[in-house]
């Protein structure tokens, strides 16, 4: 099943503008988020391109580690139709395989002024360990989350309720009944996660819990193949750790023992996408909390929890410790959302008032100014929704903030301030701007 992704325009931009001066793209993310199948969407809409994958293609892999030079590096893809006079679109795929490839991403820039280069890898950081440094301001690193909600739809052949979301404003608000039905849908997606194979299998209703454990074992085993070093079993404990605490504080007791070791497999899954850091700032910039960390896939949030409870649910789950969790898988939804956005390029942080307190805001989205979200799993909102909100508009005198529920869509305005509900099947950033818009 392949699907057009919502980012699929702004990666065929980026790549269209990226000529003079041209940077090399390094498209990031966690195994089986779709990048394979996202990048041979876009290959498919330019004349001249030349695709690579080095997991698959083991004898050019080890050609690549044999070269001595960016010659001949040069060399070896002329063989294979490269041709740097003419304007190539040029794929390299699973580059972390190889030990060469990371030392001749600066050329590629200064060499090749034809030439549109993506690189594409789950473990990508590792091509720029030890003596090879980041090629800053010759690179553009973006990343690929699995699929959002509105690509869960698409999956499903949900038009209808596509065609809704993305004419979901103020003045068109949604019924009682198409409200539930998102709300389902929403259920749905949790319980499945996004990554496309197991979606695939979702919607072809045979085992997809299955699909997904087989994924985390190929996650795992690839891990410590690349990161021998690592203690076994702390791959699952520090998703477990994450996953147990999701919405709250994230400590390095949640995952081991030993702080050294934490810090460092939470460091690395950083790396690999799988795990994401959200620094909590206070007004002062000098001021910082410990970070919230949240899981890639909200699906395998879900499974990784220890829990001897059913899938929580938005509209089925009553019970007050259990929606305490459901907040928890709620916020790790609203931050991979937010995140998808052109490939991670708007930057995400949180607000904590002060030490002595629990007033805090969820995220602050960086657009064109700060716009803070506050989530809440939350059938039904009131004025109490909006106290965190109210805290930091009162201190950084920003006259707006967005409370993400499951109630429908609606606008409350007091003393100069405006705060939206926005449901959270209406969360994106796309969504936020074109509400913003009616306001």
């Amino acid at each position: 099943m392949s699907i057009p992704r919502s980012e699929e325009p702004y990666l065929t931009t980026l790549i269209t503008e990226s000529v003079a001066p041209h940077r090399v793209i390094l498209l990031k993310g966690a195994r089986q988020v779709g990048k394979t199948t996202l990048m041979e969407r876009v290959l498919a809409t330019f004349n001249d391109t030349l695709s690579f994958n080095l997991e698959e293609d083991k004898i050019l892999r080890s050609q690549i580690d044999q070269t001595t030079s960016f010659c001949e590096f040069e060399e070896l893809l002329r063989l294979h139709r490269f041709d740097r006079s003419k304007e190539q679109l040029l794929f390299i795929d699973e580059v972390q395989e190889s030990r060469k490839i990371g030392s001749y991403v600066r050329f590629m820039k200064e060499k090749w002024p034809h030439t549109r280069s993506i690189l594409s890898g789950s473990s990508m950081f590792t091509l720029f360990e030890k003596e090879v440094r980041l090629p800053v301001g010759r690179v553009t690193p973006v990343s690929l989350l699995p699929y959002q909600f509105e690509e869960f739809l698409r999956a499903g052949g949900e038009d209808l309720l596509i065609e809704k979301l993305l004419h979901l404003d103020l003045e068109h608000p949604l019924s009682a009944l198409i409200h539930e039905r998102m709300l389902s849908c929403v259920d749905s997606f949790i319980a499945v996660g996004g990554l496309p194979e197991v979606v695939a299998d979702f919607y072809r209703k045979r085992d997809y819990r299955r699909t997904r454990r087989s994924i985390l074992l190929v996650q795992e085993e690839d891990f410590y193949r690349k990161e021998p070093s690592i203690k076994p079993n702390l791959f699952q404990s520090a998703l477990r750790g994450v996953a147990n605490h999701l919405g709250s504080t994230s400590k390095y007791s949640h995952v081991d023992d030993s702080t050294p070791h934490a810090k460092a497999i939470l460091n690395l899954m950083n790396h690999w996408e799988l795990i994401f850091d959200v620094e909590q700032k206070g007004m002062n910039s000098s001021s910082s909390f410990f970070p919230k960390r949240y899981l890639y896939d909200i699906g395998m949030a879900q499974d990784i929890r220890i829990m001897p409870f059913p899938p929580l649910s938005l509209l089925q789950t009553s019970d007050p410790a259990l929606r305490t969790q459901l907040g928890g898988i709620f916020e790790n939804l609203v931050y991979l959302t937010l995140r998808s956005h052109e490939l991670g390029s708007i930057p995400i942080s949180a607000w904590k008032k002060s030490s002595k307190d629990d007033i805090e805001v969820d995220f602050i989205l960086h657009d064109t100014q700060p716009i803070p979200i506050e989530c809440k799993a939350s059938l039904k909102v009131s004025q109490r929704s909006f106290v965190n909100l109210r805290h930091y508009l009162n201190a950084s005198g920003l006259p707006l903030g967005i409370l993400v529920s499951a109630a429908p869509l609606s606008v409350h305005r007091e003393e100069g301030k405006t705060f939206i509900n926005l449901p959270i099947y209406a969360c994106s950033v796309r969504g936020v701007r074109r509400i913003l818009r009616g306001v």
